[in-house]
């Protein structure tokens, strides 16, 4: 109690005229608190002052302010029943206060607005103190009601008193959430990894806390959390954005230096994304109208400014904080829109799609017919086409949009698009397209193998080798490029394929192709056009004097062509086909 009062009376001392021992003091404190008795430092008397610390001037005590936020930090944090936690929080006064950053902006930023934070230092530790505070309630909030569920379920019956006082614990931690709540999005806003990291964990559970109570109440939710949870997509689209600050080339780089730091600033965004991308889609489970709606409109928004139609189902969003205005928008808008509504798909059946009353299937429609100019960003395009593959099944059910859907692998959105890090992610989804409408893209087989044949013939003439495969690693599977977009959460890019150049996959699908047809002749006919340039190949390598290895990557293609078409001809027993595949393999070799 002494060294206690102590505290105090050099606080009270000098918390004006000297910020730097103010620090120190706190600092101490901060290491004594959770080991003392917590009525010594959380009381009516200590409590003021580092409230009075805390909203000081940052320009002058911001040191003070930062070792403030620590005191709290471990006042909040300090272990004890759940119900004596509920009521020292509530004691404390702190919420109420951390409630106004919602309008005042955490200490450490000039205002609300997410981009303005003057000390990164203090607002991460503020974003933290927010985001322990709300956890302690959350936990307690769980533990109270869970004890009481726990032996209820056991048959322990519970009297009158106990009961509504674990009503009461849970209905004060719901108070608090609820003022709270609004503090923790506007931080979650925040456009930096540091802080981010700090609050998606909390909002994953604060989404599995939702969850269990809407389970509980038949899948209804109350208005305020409904309201929460719309604001939370709202966040969580916002902090998955690329930075318009972001030194990331539309097409191609100019200079090594110029990819790495692309590549690098890609990959942190692709890490971010991990758990934003878990969250959007956990929340749109609890309320699908309104996460169809936001995605809806942000790919209005997004992709009308960039030359497209109006997509099916546009809304009004509430104070239109996600996308941009129409006619204003850029290729970050219209990227995340994409990857977005590739995360609404997740799940999705065929016994949806092939309804087609659920409004994501008209929307896939309206997203595969978009013209290919909205994808002229590397990113964008990227963010498209794995969009498209997701969705590919619709045309199933719909195969009038099946020319539409290949136009984006083969034109200037997929195989066409001049970046050198599109053209391979777009032959691996083709050939992973093709493997799965199987069923329906053999009826225009031959006009897609004709579409695909100016690309093989130039993937042909410019085969990759192992070195300049490592030297330019981002040609076929670049680090944050295909996972930075829609496919993050579900590692489809490019990981476990043994080939050095991801183009191939053009080839194997094109053996799908040609395997498809029925007719002997007329698959001798697609394989002596689909082999053409590879002989070329093989033959300009064998003039030039260096022959050609085993290993060498004009043979790949031939490899991967020849594996797809021998599945189909075992199948069909064709031996036409066979005789000319021979006739192939002995041109290689000579």
């Amino acid at each position: 109690e002494q060294v206690a009062a102590s505290w105090h009376q050099m606080l009270v001392m000098f918390k004006s005229s000297d910020p730097g021992l103010v620090a120190l003091l706190l600092s101490g404190v901060e290491r004594y608190v959770n080991w003392i008795d917590i009525s010594l430092v959380a009381n009516e008397r200590f409590m003021p002052i580092l409230f009075e610390v805390l909203n000081s001037d940052h320009s002058t005590h911001g040191v003070a302010q930062v070792s403030a936020v620590g005191v709290l930090a471990e006042i909040v944090g300090k272990k004890m029943e759940p119900g004596v936690k509920l009521n020292l929080i509530q004691g404390l006064g702190l919420v109420p206060l951390a409630a106004q950053w919602a309008e005042t902006g955490l200490p450490g930023m000039m205002s609300c607005v997410p981009s303005e934070v003057e000390d990164q230092e203090l607002a991460v530790v503020s974003a933290k103190l927010l985001v322990n505070l709300a956890t302690e309630i959350l936990d307690a909030w769980k533990k109270v009601e869970n004890s009481v569920i726990s032996l209820q379920t056991v048959g322990v019956s519970l009297d009158d008193e106990a009961v509504l006082e674990a009503t009461a614990s849970c209905q004060t931690a719901t108070l608090m959430m609820e003022q709270l709540f609004p503090a923790v999005v506007m931080a979650f806003r925040i456009p930096k990894d540091d802080v981010s990291v700090i609050v998606a964990p909390f909002m994953l559970s604060y989404v599995s806390r939702i969850k269990l109570v809407s389970k509980r109440a038949n899948g209804e939710l109350s208005p305020v959390v409904h309201a929460q949870l719309v604001a939370l997509l709202e966040a969580a689209a916002v902090c998955a954005r690329f930075d318009s600050n972001m030194s990331l080339y539309p097409v191609d780089y100019a200079s090594m230096e110029e990819m790495v730091i692309a590549e690098e600033e890609e990959q942190s965004v692709s890490t971010r994304r991990q758990d934003l991308f878990s969250l959007f889609r956990n929340t749109s489970k609890l309320v699908p109208t309104a996460a169809y709606e936001l995605v809806v409109n942000m790919l209005n928004n997004s992709l009308i400014g960039r030359g497209a139609a109006n997509l099916p189902g546009a809304v009004s969003v509430v104070g239109g904080t996600t996308g941009a205005s129409q006619g204003t928008s850029n290729w970050q808008d219209a990227e995340i829109a994409l990857s977005l509504f590739y995360q609404l798909g997740e799940g999705m059946t065929e016994d949806v799609l092939k309804s087609g009353a659920h409004p994501l299937v008209e929307l896939a429609a309206g997203i595969i017919q978009l013209d290919d100019s909205v994808a002229t960003h590397r990113l964008v395009a990227l963010a498209l086409l794995e969009a498209c593959a997701r969705y590919a099944k619709v045309t199933l059910f719909r195969p009038a949009l099946l020319p539409s859907l290949a136009s984006k692998f083969f034109g200037s959105a997929g195989l066409g698009h001049p970046a050198s890090t599109v053209p391979p992610r777009a032959a691996y989804l083709l050939c992973r397209t093709v493997k799965t409408l199987r069923q329906t893209i053999s009826a225009i087989s031959r006009d897609l193998l004709c579409a695909l044949m100016p690309h093989l013939e130039a993937i042909a003439r410019s085969p990759i080798g192992n070195q300049s495969f490592q030297a330019k690693s981002s040609y076929s599977r670049p680090s944050g490029l295909a996972s930075a977009g829609a496919s993050a959460s579900v590692g489809v890019s490019g990981a476990g394929v043994s080939t050095p150049d991801d183009r191939l996959f053009a080839f194997e699908a094109a053996g799908l192709l040609v395997g498809f047809s029925s007719d002997e002749e007329t698959q001798v006919e697609w394989l002596q056009a689909l082999s053409r340039p590879l002989i070329e190949q093989l033959q300009r390598a064998d003039r030039g004097g260096d022959g050609v290895a085993s290993s060498d990557p004009s043979i790949s293609p031939t490899a991967a062509a020849d594996k797809r078409l021998n599945e189909q001809r075992i199948q069909a027993g064709h031996d036409q086909t066979f005789l000319y595949q021979a006739s192939l393999c002995r041109q290689c070799m000579e």
